[in-house]
């Protein structure tokens, strides 16, 4: 998990040395998008780490993504989050020439993937749809998208919890909802609850999509009145209210967050304050507002 900028340049080095004219990518998130940065690594070894996020000579190589989890949406997606080596920090690239040339949807790939990685997973992708259909960059052909995989994320998440059981047909289930998450991205990126999630991987070892969907009930709540019809049309497609799907998320997340001290709070304040995603998000995030939804939401979890 969270793939290091030094070891996706170290990829790129290697291929360049083997002379590779394309680069796979198997697994989850991290992977998939370590491979969009040895792609760029490999076709520009002369440049230095940071071109990833400065930009590059070369076109970079051709890659293929086979994913093996149904929550990214990188298959779909040019997003491509790295971890810095100095500040160990989460940081985004992307270019218009970082999608895929070709990726695998095949949720037999997922069949091995546990009950705890399906179930972070799949809130990923359900992170990825609300925050997409909560933000003022989001469109008609997003939100098509968002609601559908909102939908069935919930629904199949639902039956899983019910049984304790995935079937095939549920995975394929979780990957559509994964796929159309990765769609509605490409159009709004995310909202709020990525930014306020980083830390608590980076630093926590809380696996990603736990969490950013532990502040997504709270985003929710604060967005409805922001957007109240639009809230309402999401909410009777589910056939749920928000209250209640803000309760099924808090009741599948399974995580133990280790105490955090003021001053933590006060650095990742830095982080989230005035973030783009922040900004972006329905409503007025400001500091405050931030710190009080931090607050509830560790509680919850220490």
């Amino acid at each position: 998990q969270n793939p290091k900028v030094s070891t996706c340049y170290r990829g790129g080095q290697r291929a360049a040395e083997m002379k590779a004219t394309f680069v796979i990518g198997i697994g989850g998130g991290s992977p998939l998008d370590a491979a969009k940065a040895i792609a760029v690594y490999g076709a520009n070894p002369q440049q230095d780490k940071n071109c990833v996020y400065m930009g590059w000579e070369n076109p970079l190589l051709p890659f293929i993504l086979v994913g093996t989890t149904a929550g990214t949406g990188s298959e779909v997606t040019p997003y491509s989050i790295l971890t810095d080596d100095e500040t160990g920090e989460k940081k985004s690239w992307f270019t218009k020439d970082s999608y895929a040339k070709v990726a695998f949807g095949d949720p037999k790939y997922t069949m091995s993937l546990s009950y705890y990685f399906t179930v972070s997973t799949a809130l990923d992708a359900i992170c990825h749809s609300v925050e997409s259909y909560f933000c003022n960059k989001s469109d008609t052909f997003s939100d098509l998208f968002a609601v559908e995989s909102i939908r069935l994320g919930v629904h199949t998440l639902r039956e899983i919890k019910a049984s304790g059981v995935i079937t095939l047909a549920q995975r394929q289930a979780l990957y559509n909802a994964s796929i159309q998450g990765g769609i509605a991205i490409n159009r709004s990126g995310t909202a709020l609850c990525h930014a306020m999630g980083y830390p608590l991987s980076e630093e926590k070892g809380i696996p990603h999509g736990f969490a950013t969907a532990v502040f997504l009930p709270e985003f929710i709540h604060h967005s409805i009145p922001m957007a109240p019809q639009k809230a309402q049309r999401l909410f009777a497609s589910l056939g749920m209210y928000g209250s209640e799907l803000s309760a099924f998320i808090y009741s599948m997340i399974d995580i133990k967050i280790e105490g955090t001290s003021p001053a933590e709070l006060e650095r990742w304040l830095d982080r989230w304050d005035n973030h783009p995603n922040a900004i972006k998000s329905f409503g007025e995030f400001d500091r405050q507002t931030i710190k009080e939804i931090a607050q509830k939401v560790l509680s919850l979890y220490t």
